[in-house]
């Protein structure tokens, strides 16, 4: 897995048994496909695993960080699976 935070690169999550998530372990990787510092926007995709089972084919994720007026942030997740 790489350490940079670059479009292209791999993340992996791993998931241990007992995990408040996860009744056995797992893992999950991720590949950043797009990544927009100025306005705030990161969009990935769940390239591998081997927990969920079979139900999902693909996910694809956004995310965009939006400044509150109490000086806080909102964040808004777009998730589309198959």
């Amino acid at each position: 897995m790489e350490r940079s935070e670059e479009v292209g690169c791999i993340k992996q999550a791993n998931f241990y048994e007992g995990d408040v998530h996860m009744i056995t372990g797992g893992y999950m990787r991720h590949r950043i496909d797009d990544l927009d510092k100025d306005n705030f926007l990161f969009k990935y995709s769940l390239i591998e695993r081997d927990v969920l089972g079979d139900k999902i084919e693909s996910v694809v994720y956004a995310a965009k960080f939006e400044a509150t007026s109490d000086g806080g942030c909102l964040l808004r997740l777009l998730l589309n699976s198959m």
